[in-house]
């Protein structure tokens, strides 16, 4: 189910609903926090923190991008890691 809701937050992404996106991915990490495994709360993490990005909040975008590589590495999930260190870039590239 996480994975699902997870999934949703991402499409809503994609179609530039950045507030329904926040309020799947939200949700989707409650219920990973909530559950035991937790496969994928990098890629959740980083779909919180890339919304922070395009709605320009990027001292949020900067802090879930940080969580999200933390639960990343925790994982060895190396394709999530390429994400989240192109956010990085991006960030860093839009910073006075």
């Amino acid at each position: 189910m996480t994975q699902t809701i997870a999934e949703i937050g991402t499409i809503y992404f994609l179609m530039g609903k950045l507030d329904s996106s926040m309020t799947y991915s939200r949700r989707a990490l409650k219920y990973v926090n909530l559950s035991d495994g937790k496969t994928n709360v990098g890629q959740i993490l980083y779909t919180i923190g890339i919304v922070y990005y395009r709605k320009n909040q990027l001292d949020s975008a900067r802090e879930y991008y940080t969580k999200a590589l933390s639960a990343s590495k925790a994982q060895n999930n190396i394709s999530t890691k390429i994400r989240i260190y192109f956010g990085f870039a991006r960030l860093y590239e839009k910073q006075p």
